[in-house]
């Protein structure tokens, strides 16, 4: 908004108007007076109404990570998985719409129990896969191992179940 700039008002220049001109004109100036402190206080209120708004949005989202984090104490990990990028360009059955447009809906508001059931649903419900590799085949590959790696990463198998893969592994090399 650009601010008018107001003339200065003489009083002196209405003297020949009479008195109550002259009262006229004095209450104008006073009152233009006012009107700029007045102007002058709501710019620098609104500024601080500003940072407090921020503050609170920086303070919800500190809180939203923190929360987060209690949930899913691995969600950066899995979030860095490309598993985890093309699991959420699927089409969600349910909504016929991506789970990243879902999980993006969820950020906006906040809502850290949507997002954190995102993060668990991909790791099968924080619970490990009904399906974990088969521990006692012979001859795993690198690629099993690479596999074994991602799956322990994002929870889909134990540690001891990665562990008895990565030794075979080694066995096998």
């Amino acid at each position: 908004m650009a601010e008018e700039k107001s003339k200065d008002i003489n009083p002196e220049d209405f003297e020949g108007y009479g008195a109550e001109m002259m009262d006229l004109v004095t209450l104008v100036k006073d009152q233009d007076k006012e009107i700029r402190g007045q102007t002058n206080e709501i710019r620098n209120l609104k500024g601080q109404v500003e940072n407090v708004s921020q503050d609170v949005s920086e303070s919800n989202e500190d809180k939203f990570y923190s929360k987060l984090t209690n949930l899913v104490p691995d969600w950066k990990t899995i979030n860095q998985d490309q598993a985890w990028r093309k699991w959420l360009a699927e089409i969600d059955a349910l909504t016929n719409v991506t789970r990243q447009a879902l999980l993006d809906n969820a950020f906006s508001t906040l809502d850290v129990n949507r997002v954190a059931n995102f993060f668990n649903s991909f790791k099968g419900g924080g619970a490990i896969t009904s399906n974990p590799p088969d521990v006692p085949k012979k001859g795993y590959t690198l690629e099993d191992l690479r596999k074994a790696t991602r799956d322990y990463q994002t929870g889909r198998i134990t540690e001891e179940q990665f562990d008895k893969i990565a030794n075979a592994v080694q066995r096998s090399i």
